[in-house]
């Protein structure tokens, strides 16, 4: 009779742990979806993950830790003056309900969160579409970079500017930029005419010093040589 009793007992807890699949954890925000992805609840830390059957029950382990990212285009300043741009941040998914709403290819039927289907290449995608290309639309317009001089515009204005507005656009998204830094980096002959630009400044500023004199000055550093000297890593073995 104990036996039986015993057998019963097991078997009963194996039920239990059968119709579980575990508790939502703090460090990743678990959804869930019983509409093959159209519609999406979040479980609460610590609550348990309601067993997953069915060919449109899905589930989706969304990051709930900053994650890096970056961006390469070519921008337009004023005067359609072009350079290349990269941009660096960090992010964070704040809301994962509103986030799925722009990445539903993320998650597919009766995946589980830590599914290769879900892995890094996925949210490498989705930040692609939710971040990068809001960026570069948002960076080329006449309010950020088409607005400005590129001789004398504000590094730091521009990223704070383009973080707080960017920040505004990602809300909907459930997205956050924890930090941002765009680093401008012009051709050789845009960046020569800056150096002209700025050197010519520099030379109306100076008591004295004649025009002629500086416009010489300019010549002289445009046309000398460059000289790159490149060093060959030294095997000690």
């Amino acid at each position: 009779m104990k036996f039986s009793r015993m057998i019963l007992a097991v078997a009963l807890g194996a039920a239990v742990l059968s119709g579980c699949a575990g508790r939502a954890v703090s460090n990743v925000q678990t959804i869930i979806s019983d509409d093959c992805g159209e519609n999406w609840r979040l479980v609460p830390v610590g609550s348990s993950i309601p067993s997953r059957l069915g060919y449109c029950a899905l589930m989706v382990t969304v990051p709930n830790y900053p994650m890096a990212g970056e961006s390469n285009f070519r921008g337009t300043f004023h005067n359609r003056v072009r350079v290349n741009i990269n941009a660096s941040y960090s992010y964070t998914i704040t809301d994962p309900l509103k986030f799925m709403e722009g990445a539903r290819f993320v998650g597919q039927q009766n995946s589980q969160g830590d599914d290769p289907s879900n892995g890094a290449t996925v949210w490498d995608m989705a930040e692609n579409i939710i971040i990068d290309r809001r960026l570069r639309e948002i960076a080329n317009t006449p309010e950020f970079l088409q607005g400005l001089d590129i001789v004398d515009y504000d590094e730091a204005k521009l990223d704070e500017d383009l973080t707080a507005r960017m920040n505004q656009e990602l809300a909907e998204r459930g997205v956050h930029l924890d930090t941002f830094t765009l680093v401008v980096t012009p051709d050789d002959q845009t960046r020569n005419m800056i150096d002209v630009v700025a050197a010519r400044r520099v030379c109306s500023s100076a008591d004295g010093l004649p025009q002629a004199t500086c416009d010489s000055i300019i010549v002289a550093r445009a046309s000398a040589t460059r000289v790159t000297v490149t060093t060959a890593a030294t095997d000690t073995n």
